[in-house]
């Protein structure tokens, strides 16, 4: 693949930030954007971005149509904005503490579920890439959800993942960013809970993410002056969001 310019931030990489938010954040602080279905909506769906958090630049490219895919597919989804909501910085080199992106996709997830209605059966879905699929592991039993889907997570903070949510993994096999071989604990007793694992051969970290088409180097960590690559493939990123669509369909 051609490697471009050296970005200098990497897609997750997670160490203690002293920053704690502040008492006055509500919920709805937590979200960035949402999107209504069409009708009564079958569930939340929290979308949780990699490191960069969400803005209009072209790095947010995959949320924004997956998210409307899965409003028109009945799905009421929010997408969690914890660098805003924290005032975090840096959050490509360790400036986000994994347990505060867990709390904002709470949080988002709690106000998700008012903006539709506010039932409290209303079921919840969570969709983590990369530091944000880390997020939605920790914050699956916290928000309730019963299905979650993860774009090339870092697996190494997990010794296990829940037994009450349904996982969906998606992950390239040439990713040296968040490396398949970390996750290789958590996906052996996960498959056998029924998770689904789905490796896409040749594929580098941030697949889905088509400002990184033609391939570009960013640092491998915030502690490293190493830098790996990462692509956009086309095909793994259709594949890829058809599956999540289809697996967080609710209709029978």
């Amino acid at each position: 693949m051609r490697s471009g310019f050296r970005v200098t931030f990497a897609l997750l990489f997670m160490a203690a930030c002293e920053t704690r938010p502040p008492a006055t954040l509500s919920p709805q602080d937590f979200v960035f954007e949402h999107f209504d279905p069409a009708g009564p909506a079958e569930s939340v769906v929290v979308l949780a971005p990699g490191c960069g958090g969400v803005s209009d630049r072209a790095h947010t490219q995959p949320m924004r149509p997956l998210a409307r895919r899965l409003a028109e597919s009945g799905q009421h989804v929010v997408i969690a904005d914890y660098e805003s909501a924290y005032g975090m910085r840096n959050t490509c080199n360790g400036g986000a503490r994994l347990e505060d992106v867990a709390e904002a996709i709470r949080l988002a997830a709690a106000q998700g579920t008012k903006q539709a209605g506010g039932s409290d059966t209303l079921p919840v879905s969570l969709v983590g890439w990369s530091l944000g699929g880390s997020g939605v592991f920790l914050a699956g039993d916290r928000t309730g959800a019963d299905r979650i889907a993860a774009l090339y997570p870092d697996c190494s903070p997990f010794a296990s993942l829940s037994h009450n949510i349904q996982y969906l993994v998606l992950i390239g096999e040439e990713d040296r960013l968040t490396p398949l071989s970390e996750c290789d604990a958590i996906r052996a007793m996960s498959e056998q809970n029924g998770a689904r694992w789905v490796v896409y051969p040749g594929v580098y970290h941030g697949f889905d993410y088509k400002a990184f088409r033609g391939g570009q180097s960013v640092q491998a960590n915030a502690f490293s002056e190493g830098f790996v690559a990462v692509d956009y493939d086309e095909d793994a990123a259709i594949d890829a969001h058809d599956r999540i669509v289809s697996f967080l369909d609710r209709l029978p």
